[in-house]
Order: structure tokens, then sequence, then C-alpha cells
């Protein structure tokens, strides 16, 4: 059994809050916006399908490079802060060229 250290928490906690913070909150304001703009129930769905694939796509994306290539130590306190550093990564290709 693997026990979780206070790093891997803090990542996932981050990668928690990003998804939180794209999907609940953006993505319920913009579908909102755009079922009323777009009217039509059957084009609205459509929109609403796409438009939560490519949301989903951006969150699992942000979740790899932050598993990948950050530190990542959750500071609790009042104001609730993370500290967030680039991992000393050599060659890792993301971003290079």
């Amino acid at each position: 059994m693997m026990r979780n250290t206070v790093k891997e928490k803090s990542k996932e906690k981050l990668m928690g809050t990003v998804k939180e913070t794209i999907i609940n909150d953006a993505a319920k304001k913009i579908l909102d916006f755009a079922e009323v703009s777009i009217g039509d129930p059957g084009r609205y769905k459509s929109f609403r399908a796409k438009t939560l694939r490519v949301l989903n796509d951006i969150v699992r994306k942000l979740n790899i490079e932050i598993s990948s290539h950050y530190d990542v130590e959750y500071e609790s306190n009042a104001e609730s802060i993370a500290v967030i550093t680039k991992a000393t990564k050599v060659g890792s290709g993301i971003g290079e060229g």
C-alpha cells in the first residue's frame, strides 16, 4: 500500500482546485450564456457536449503538467495558499524547442 506524501496530497488538492475552477465555475457560466444565446435545444446540446469535452481535456493536460513537472506544497492558513515551484528536471521535452 502506497502512502501519499504531503507533496502528493498537495498536488491532488491543486488539481482538484483547477478542475473545480474550470469545470464547475467557468463551464457553468459559459454554458448558461450559450444556452440563452443559442436558443435551439438540439444545437445547445451539441455545443454543450463539445464544450465539456474540450474543458475536460484541458483539465487532464493541466493535471499531467502539474504531476510531471511541478513540486507543490500546500500551506494551510486562513487564505489557503499553495506554494508552487517548477521542478528541476532536465530534458522533460515539454516546452523545449
